[in-house]
């Protein structure tokens, strides 16, 4: 994508608590981004968000289905 940073730094935790565990995945710019670069990683953040929950939905679908 025109204009998008080169590098972004993700941070990943996972959580349990009883039998599920949590993911919590958070996206963020690295030091020297020109405002440019920002505003396009900004503009997407909703499509990354969707497009993370649905591959976490599909990993959780997998699970369960491995259990039966």
């Amino acid at each position: 994508m025109e204009g998008f940073p080169d590098r972004l730094l993700y941070t990943v935790t996972f959580a349990e608590a009883g039998d599920k565990t949590t993911v919590t995945i958070v996206a963020a710019t690295m030091d020297g981004v020109t405002a440019a670069e920002q505003a396009a990683f900004e503009s997407i953040l909703s499509s990354m968000h969707g497009g993370f929950g649905n591959a976490i939905d599909q990993l959780a679908s997998y699970l369960d289905a491995s259990r039966s």
